[in-house]
């Protein structure tokens, strides 16, 4: 049944003026929410002779984390790649602090996001570069660090869960869209549970690890003339295994157009290009994926927002996730197919000259 995927950012606030004079801004002519994500709050700054700036309020982060990633996303650029770096305010600071707010600066990059099943091959295979150079990159900046073993979730708690969200639905006198949607997904998700055997510990080698992103997906890449602009938002940079980021960022930016499936060309060329520069096996790319279906299969913290708090920022996400994790479930062999990048390099293959580097 078709269910409403709406963009729902947080409300609306006003940027203090005591932010903008910390952050060494004067001459302000406009400013204007950016009404795009659902941890921070942004604004576009516009100063004298027309320059675009953009502010960025962090909700509930760590000061020194900050610093930390701000001191390694600037020497990132530096380094000669598309990220957007925090400047350097007066004070010389990255971050300043009003009234117990947080906030950096940042320049405006132009661009769009772009969603993985418009891209073209060449596109996907850019990105998946990108990637792989950005974990190139910071495992040379940053000390190596070791991943916490990931602790695949709870099925029982899960299917509990399962249980007392539908027999909650069910008491609804009025139900709307999304509890149709959740009333016929979860009995399919709880017998996919039930017949899934629980992920295997991973072998991945040493050096299969590093810093990685963290949150690399569509609303966190710009694009501008077909190019990757600018990669933005490091705030969830930490120490995990590369294989799982490049599965998660797949899942992420390659849902088909109706998003009911994987694009899966697009898909294979992500991870081709990614692999053309660090060579993932195809055994951690499967042992990632196994992983992550369990943690999607698992994971009800959508639910809870919504039915808990009356939170419905996270409807869409609930949505989104269980259409793929339907699908994922219905077509392993092309899932498997995506994570060799066989489909990619076929089609590649079939252009002319191919697709540059």
């Amino acid at each position: 049944m078709p269910v409403p995927l709406p963009d729902l950012p947080l409300p609306d606030v006003p940027l203090p003026d005591a932010a903008l004079r910390r952050l060494g801004l004067s001459g302000v002519r406009a400013v204007r929410p950016v009404t795009v994500g659902l941890t921070n709050r942004c604004w576009q700054v516009e100063t004298g002779w027309n320059r675009r700036l953009f502010v960025k309020q962090f909700l509930g982060a760590e000061p020194e984390r900050l610093r930390g990633q701000h001191r390694t996303v600037r020497a990132l650029q530096e380094r000669g790649l598309a990220v957007a770096a925090p400047l350097v305010t007066p004070e010389g600071r990255t971050l300043v602090e009003v009234a117990g707010d947080l906030f950096a600066l940042y320049p405006w990059v132009e661009g769009r996001h772009l969603p993985g099943w418009l891209m073209h091959l060449g596109q996907a295979r850019a990105l998946g570069r990108q990637l792989a150079l950005l974990h190139h990159e910071l495992a040379r900046l940053l000390p190596p660090g070791v991943p916490e073993p990931p602790a695949p979730p709870d099925r029982d708690t899960a299917l509990r869960a399962i249980d007392a969200f539908l027999v909650r639905i069910a008491r609804k006198p009025d139900r709307d869209a999304f509890d149709r949607f959740v009333r016929a997904h979860l009995p399919c998700r709880r017998a996919l549970l039930e017949a899934a055997r629980p992920p295997r510990p991973s072998t991945a080698p040493e050096g299969a690890s590093g810093w990685t992103h963290g949150d690399f997906h569509m609303a966190n890449v710009l694009w501008h003339g077909g190019r990757i602009a600018a990669v933005l938002d490091f705030d969830a940079l930490a120490v995990r295994a590369y294989a799982q980021e490049v599965v998660r960022s797949l899942m992420l930016f390659f849902p088909s157009r109706d998003r009911r499936g994987l694009a899966t060309a697009q898909a294979a060329a992500f991870v081709a290009g990614y692999r053309a520069v660090s060579p993932l096996s195809e055994r951690q790319l499967a042992e990632a994926a196994e992983l992550l279906w369990w943690e999607r299969a698992c994971d009800l913290r959508h639910l809870e927002r919504h039915y808990g708090r009356q939170d419905r920022t996270r409807d869409h996400l609930f949505v989104t996730d269980g259409l793929m994790l339907s699908w994922w479930s219905g077509h392993p062999d092309q899932v498997a197919t995506v994570l060799a990048g066989e489909t990619a390099l076929a089609s590649i293959d079939a252009i002319p000259g191919g697709i540059p580097s």
